[in-house]
């Protein structure tokens, strides 16, 4: 299938920018004021504190927790969206150009990438997560966060299932395993950070920034060694890659049982499981968990972080990966800009290739834009009513924010991974075709957010 024009991005992002320029704090500032003049009439009792004002949210929508009417959109809000979807299309055009121009090239691109994944997103991952720690969130609270990714991939999983059969096309071809895959497995790192940084910029929101990047972090402990090991499966037809195959069909495993292959079988899957352990435990995971480490172990906290008045802490190394943080929004957009620009094969795929039809970005944009959304919500809902889970408007804001991001650029990084650069050229150009649909469900999706849980989040606490 041929890509869709990415010039369209440039020709929104002209439109947009000079607007976009002149939009300042005041818009946010009227979010606050209208949220909580909003909030504090019919609620006296619940005047002061995040928990209380998503209470009296909850009752002014008439106490229902899974009634989803809304008032009309609030001005504040569209401006907040509009400010950071401009900026964030701003930035990915800015990268795409520079691709396309010959400014930034694949090596370019691949190196920054590396850098990204193994310094930048580790470093911001561990302090965000150290902080949160210790800063006294529990645990508890935390490691709900991975098992809600698991229940959204499984949800993008039956939602693919289904796709790929009301379309007819067999599961373990390259297009019946590519849908399933997109549809399961969403950009849970880079946009959502992005979004983060950009809604949650000011330094008096500081700490609610990065108990955000703290729940995008704990978000990526779930979902990093899912999609190594299960999404790898799926997606290739392998445990491994192809340099050290395990194909993971019935027949493979028959054969590896009988007794002249018994051998053969047992080293191969101990290939495999290295391999597995070292796809899973990427540096972005064992960031997270040395995070948890340094934020609950009193001598490490002493030690490496900051004291709660705002002294610095004895040793320098929470300072210096705090600075290699920061490169990490900016770098990342580059990365994605570049790798939806870079120069993919012309030849058409053939039939139940992905990408022989507009049916596949179809059936995965309605499965990642409205499906999972739609089924995230409700989920979530049920769990605050029944008291399964508490009520907290940050974590509930990151949770729904994730479940609308479009497919996971690592889709293309696996097949790469197992030699084969025919079907990760068709990946490519059917993540570009996806992200440039995204744009629309995503400011959708994040306008609502902001209007439901505006009085529960850092934003309107204090701005």
């Amino acid at each position: 299938m041929r890509p869709f024009p990415y010039y369209f991005i440039a020709t929104v992002v002209g439109l947009s920018a000079p607007h976009a320029a002149a939009l300042s704090s005041s818009a946010r500032l009227q979010l606050v004021q209208r949220s909580s003049s909003h909030l504090a009439a019919p609620q006296p009792q619940f005047a002061s504190g995040g928990l209380a004002r998503h209470q009296a949210a909850l009752s002014l929508r008439g106490g229902a927790a899974l009634r989803m009417a809304l008032p009309p959109l609030d001005p504040a809000v569209a401006r907040l969206t509009y400010e950071s979807m401009a900026e964030l299309m701003t930035s990915c055009a800015i990268g795409y150009t520079a691709t396309r121009v010959g400014l930034l090239n694949g090596q370019a691109i691949r190196s920054l990438a590396t850098v990204v994944f193994n310094v930048f997103l580790p470093s911001m991952l561990v302090t965000s997560v150290g902080r949160t720690v210790a800063s006294g969130a529990a645990l508890k609270s935390l490691l709900v966060i991975p098992l809600a990714a698991w229940v959204q991939v499984c949800v993008g999983m039956a939602v693919g299932t289904l796709s790929i059969a009301l379309l007819g096309i067999p599961r373990k071809t390259s297009a019946g395993r590519g849908i399933t895959v997109l549809s399961s497995f969403g950009n849970s790192g880079v946009l959502p950070l992005i979004f983060v940084s950009s809604l949650f910029r000011s330094a008096l929101e500081e700490t609610t920034r990065q108990r955000a990047t703290a729940l995008v972090a704990m978000y990526l402990l779930g979902w990093s060694p899912i999609f190594w090991t299960l999404g790898f499966a799926l997606l290739t037809g392998r445990l491994v890659s192809s340099s050290g195959c395990v194909e993971a069909t019935p027949e493979a495993a028959v054969a590896a049982a009988t007794p002249e292959h018994a051998e053969h079988g047992l080293a191969a899957r101990l290939v495999a499981l290295r391999a597995g352990l070292k796809r899973a435990l990427s540096p972005p995971i064992i960031a997270c968990i040395t995070g948890l480490l340094v934020g609950s172990v009193p001598i490490l906290r002493r030690l490496l972080l900051p004291s709660p008045t705002g002294a610095a802490a004895p040793l320098p190394l929470y300072r210096c990966l705090d600075n290699l943080g920061r490169a990490y929004s900016p770098a990342a957009l580059l990365v994605l800009a570049g790798s939806l620009a870079a120069p993919t094969s012309g030849k058409k795929a053939a039939k139940h290739q992905l990408g022989h039809s507009y049916t596949h970005v179809l059936a995965i944009s309605i499965a990642r834009f409205v499906c999972v959304p739609l089924c995230s919500f409700g989920l979530l809902q049920g769990a605050l009513r029944l008291g399964v889970l508490e009520i907290d408007p940050l974590r509930d804001f990151i949770l729904l924010l994730q479940s609308c991001m479009p497919s996971a650029q690592n889709a293309v990084l696996a097949l790469q991974v197992d030699g084969a650069p025919e079907r990760a050229a068709n990946m490519a150009r059917i993540l570009l075709a996806v992200y440039l649909i995204a744009a629309f469900p995503v400011a959708g999706t994040l306008s609502f957010l902001l209007q439901r849980y505006s009085g529960g989040i850092g934003l309107a606490a204090v701005l």
